[in-house]
């Protein structure tokens, strides 16, 4: 029936005196709100609202919480009877409302305990109060025992509190998330965790159960909602300003939402795979649809969140997206710098792979394929296109005006690649949706992506996201109602606006050329099947490169024709697309060779445009992020392969490739001579060497300037407010090593990438190189205490520098003679006839002692190592470093002979004692007066001859036989010369060596004794 306006106002008056009480008759609530709820509650609004926009201080919302859903929450002591009338009868107050409005109901000052300032507050319920401060002292007790053994008892025991006050155990729960990130699994678990009782007990209360989960996850969603959206202060911003990333607080309650996310969804695809193998007629399914539609509320309201936020410069939410692109699609971030050669040649093959992680995770990606609108059959939500936009404009805006982030160089960098990444997580999402969409029989006929919203997208990304996203396109065969979205002609377009603006960008040069566009140099339908296609077709199959019509020209006007394409190409085509994807360059490399085949291919000069690569590569790494550096240091590794390998192929096969293509021009356009080749090959190397020497020695420089200057006595421009909040005004100084800082780690990041084939082999190069790297490492060592010490640049640089010694190690030993199948070596024969006391040991190493009168040994300082006994040519003499790998034995003692070595590392420093004979006259020595040995430091005499300390107790003597620990040990050299006694008729007795090393003073004074 309908109600007066004075009807309707004097049950609301009863309803408010009822206050609190009411609450404990449901049915008594559920007769007045049917009566009231068509004369007051008004749905309004549609879901594409601002989250908390609403009428939160109208008649009808105040009413609703304070006379109506609080007191009856509240007071019902655990009670599930309000959380079912709540979302299942037909007449409910939150069944009908969008989530705006749910979350503007839930987030209203009533909920959490404050009372408005009206003159009405005298007819408020005093129980209201005293609920919500006892169930905020329960949740507190009970959280405070939470842990992964405990969830299943604490969730029974705040089931109930949970579903009488929502609002202050939801708050709570996030002051503990934001303060501990291990209890942010489980926390999700006790969330859960009624769910999973549900199923396990009867068929006649699970429902009930069911609803006041639902309501009180939906009010939690729209807390963590409104923590998420709040505004940031200075005590809590989202972003670090130090460049680290994310705050704690920011991605603990991320995780929260994408763990809690995750087990809903296999929750709910766990029932309806249970519901489908029953009968459906005996299942009650509205509790779980209540469930799944207050999952996909939720989802909508973050992704149309993260939206706004992105549109507005708040750029952490990018976080968000990310988390739930990787833990419910499947889909990870791309960081190229922990992915090996064999995953990125797996990379081609990544959309099937994609599709077996959809499958694995179907509960969780219907979800999401749900909330961003990508559900064909949801019109009304939030598009990912709108997202895939947002992310990338965000991108483009950092790149284009970094002065207006307020962050430092170091942490923009890291958010433009964090960004970038994930703008290609979002495309892969696409890209398997379509897929997806392809195969399903369901949309062969209807398409969700309208022609104009396309072409708005095309017009709104960037020319290299909108390729990179046309090319994930193309991996499916779109049917004939999606052809319009992404097709050729939006490809077209984007070509033709790309001839414009390098048009207006190179009309001089152009007229000087000839031509009057560039469209004449490069054919446009080359252009298409490059960004369209991963992998160039066959020759057969490829399109003509230049011009159509062909007229004779002048040599100037062909040598600037060759620049022009050779710099359009490099520009525009190859390096944007490399720095696209993490796998790219290799794509790239493949174009570049099939071009390099063509026979008429003219005016396309490669070794021109290797050549711009090669003398601007270090200089391009100096500007970009690490991400970019890495990929750009790949592309210009396999550049230098492909040429190291021409050069080694030889003057045959180069003139084959050269008569072959008219890609490999010299100057004046005549063909490149071997000769020619070889000498622009050493040149590039020289060049590329120069620059980045020049860039290691430099670099360093503006950091030693910022210590000097942050000293506090050499400048006053440097203070800790500028240092505390970085931005545009702060200190140039501060800029100009954030600069540097950024720029030599670009520098040793990409030599690390391309150590094994820069800089050359020879010996110069690599001396060059360590000597600006030693000087780095020792002055990054050696810096004070109130300086700052860059961790980063000191660890790739060490790094770098540990990967050239072992390949200049390498190659010395590949150099090395090896040992002929025909006997032994010259100097291994000379060491055997040494060591069984043969005359001719003069004759086989010139450093023998044939003198037999007696000599005072020389106690000079220099002299020390003339000490050290002879070795063979090819024992190196000199000390092993800690950061080389040892020198190999000799090859002519038995594995009995060799002496003992532990593993490099396995024993401290101080413990490696070498056990070196004094030299001595060759004189006769008696048997009772064995050669005297003394133990020396191997820093002092350069040996590593012998190692000494506990002996493991599976070494061998010089016999054979097994000696035990602790048991005396002979030295090599003792050995040796046993053997010569042996020859001579005499004996001696070994002298046991000890591991502490006598004084210096009295190593000097020391006489040998005959």
């Amino acid at each position: 029936m309908d109600l007066t306006a004075h009807s309707t106002s004097a049950l609301l008056q009863a309803c408010r005196y009822l206050g609190g009480h009411m609450a404990q008759r449901p049915e008594l609530l559920v007769a007045i709100w049917s009566i009231v709820n068509k004369s007051t509650i008004r749905s309004k609004g549609d879901q594409e609202t601002s989250l908390l926009a609403g009428d939160q201080h109208g008649t009808d919302c105040t009413w609703l919480v304070t006379e109506s859903l609080v007191p009856a929450v509240l007071c019902s002591q655990g009670s599930v009877g309000v959380s079912r009338w709540i979302f299942e009868h037909p007449d409910s107050p939150l069944r009908h409302l969008a989530y705006s409005q749910r979350y503007a109901l839930y987030l209203h000052p009533h909920c959490h305990g404050q009372r408005s300032l009206t003159t009405d507050d005298t007819t408020d319920s005093v129980l209201i109060p005293f609920w919500q401060a006892l169930y905020r002292s329960m949740g507190k007790r009970l959280l405070r025992r939470l842990a992964g053994d405990t969830v299943g008892m604490i969730a029974k025991s705040l089931e109930p509190v949970l579903n009488s006050g929502p609002w202050s155990v939801s708050r709570i729960i996030m002051e503990q998330i934001q303060s501990y990130d291990n209890l942010v699994v489980p926390v999700a678990d006790m969330l859960v965790w009624p769910l999973r009782a549900a199923e396990q007990t009867t068929r006649a209360y699970p429902s009930e159960m069911i609803y006041a989960t639902a309501f009180s996850l939906d009010v939690f969603f729209a807390v963590t909602l409104d923590e998420l959206a709040g505004p940031q202060t200075n005590s809590r911003p989202r972003l670090r300003r130090d460049g680290t990333g994310i705050a704690p607080w920011f991605l603990n309650t991320i995780e929260l939402v994408v763990q809690l996310s995750v087990r809903l969804a296999q929750r709910l695809a766990t029932y309806r795979l249970a519901a489908s193998s029953i009968d459906t007629s005996r299942t009650d399914s509205a509790p779980w649809d209540a469930l799944c539609r207050v999952l996909d509320d939720w989802w909508r309201a973050l992704l149309h969140l993260a939206y706004e936020r992105m549109i507005q410069g708040d750029y952490a939410f990018y976080a968000l997206v990310q988390r739930a692109l990787e833990c419910m699609g499947g889909i990870q971030p791309w960081d190229d710098e922990m992915m090996s050669d064999a995953q990125l040649e797996s990379l081609a093959k990544d959309q099937p792979q994609l599709a077996n992680d959809r499958s694995s995770k179907s509960g969780s990606w219907n979800l999401l394929e749900r909330a961003s609108g990508s559900d064909p059959g949801r019109h009304d939500n939030l598009k990912v296109w709108s997202l895939l936009v947002a992310i990338d404009n965000a991108k483009q805006r950092l790149v284009a005006e970094p002065h207006h982030a307020d962050l430092s160089l170091k942490a923009l960098a890291a958010l433009v690649d964090a960004l970038h990444a994930t703008f290609l997580q979002l495309a892969r999402f696409l890209g398997i949706a379509w897929m997806l969409r392809e195969a399903s029989e369901t949309g062969a006929g209807e398409s969700w992506v309208s022609t104009t919203a396309a072409e708005e997208m095309s017009e709104s990304l960037s020319t290299a996201g909108y390729l990179y996203l046309f090319r994930i396109r193309n991996r499916t065969e779109p049917s004939p109602s999606h052809r319009h979205a992404l097709g050729p002609d939006s490809l077209k377009r984007s070509i033709s606006a790309l001839f414009i603006a390098e048009d207006s960008r190179r009309a001089a040069r152009l007229s000087k050329a000839g031509v009057s566009t560039l469209s004449e140099l490069v054919s446009a339908d080359w252009l298409y099947l490059f960004w369209s296609t991963d992998q160039p077709p066959d020759r057969a199959s490829l399109q003509w490169f230049g011009p159509s019509t062909r007229h004779q020209v002048n040599a100037d006007e062909q040598d600037e024709r060759v620049q022009l394409v050779a710099e359009f190409l490099l520009e525009r085509c190859f390096l944007p697309r490399v720095l696209a994807a993490p796998a790219e360059y290799r794509c790239v490399v493949a174009w570049m060779l099939l071009l390099a085949r063509e026979p008429n291919i003219a005016p396309f000069n490669l070794l021109l445009l290797l050549t711009i690569l090669f003398k601007t590569a270090f200089l391009l790494l100096q500007g970009m992020t690490r991400l970019e550096c890495i990929r750009m240091a790949r592309f210009v590794r396999e550049m230098l392969r492909l040429v190291d390998r021409w050069r080694r192929q030889g003057p045959d096969s180069w003139e084959r490739q050269r008569l072959s293509s008219a890609a490999f021009q010299g100057r004046g356009g005549a063909p490149c001579q071997w000769s020619q080749f070889v000498l622009w090959y050493e040149l590039m190397r020289e060049k590329m060497l120069n620059v980045a020497c020049d860039a290691l020695e430099m670099l360093p420089r503006p950091l030693t300037e910022q210590r000097t200057l942050s000293s506090g006595t050499a400048s006053h421009q440097v203070t800790p407010d500028m240092d505390s909040e970085p931005g545009h005004e702060r200190n140039p100084e501060r800029v100009s090593c954030e600069s540097a800082h950024l720029s030599l780690g670009n520098i040793l990041r990409a030599l690390n990438i391309m150590v094994e084939e820069f800089p050359s082999r020879s010996h110069t190069a690599g001396e060059r190189i360590e000597k600006a790297l030693s000087s780095i490492i020792e002055r990054e060592q050696n810096v004070s205490d109130d300086d700052e010490q860059h961790t980063d640049i000191l660890t790739l640089a060490t790094s770098y520098l540990g990967r050239l010694r072992a390949r200049r190690l390498g190659l010395e030993a590949r150099r090395a003679p090896q040992r002929t199948s025909g006997g032994p070596r010259p100097e291994a024969r000379a060491f055997s006839s040494r060591a069984m006391g043969s005359s001719s040991t003069s004759a086989h190493h010139p450093r023998a002692n044939t003198d037999t009168s007696p000599e005072r040994p020389d106690t000079r300082i220099g002299a020390r190592r003339s000490s050290v006994p002879a070795r063979p040519p090819n024992v190196s003499s000199n000390p092993r470093r800690s950061d080389e790998r040892p020198g190999r034995e000799d090859p002519s003692l038995s594995h009995r002979e060799r002496p003992h070595r532990p593993p490099p590392g396995s024993w401290p420093r101080a413990q490696r004692r070498v056990a070196v004979p004094e030299r001595r006259p060759n004189v006769a020595l008696t048997a009772n007066e064995p050669p005297r040995k003394r133990v020396l430091n191997p820093q002092i005499t350069g040996s590593s001859e012998h190692w000494t300390g506990p002996r493991p107790s599976s070494e061998r003597d010089a016999n054979g036989k097994l000696v035990k620990p602790g048991q005396e040990r002979r030295t090599i050299q003792g050995m040796r010369h046993t053997a010569s006694l042996a020859s001579t008729g005499g004996t001696a007795q070994p002298q046991r060596t000890t591991g502490a090393p006598r004084d210096e003073r009295q190593q000097q004074q020391q006489q040998p004794r005959l």
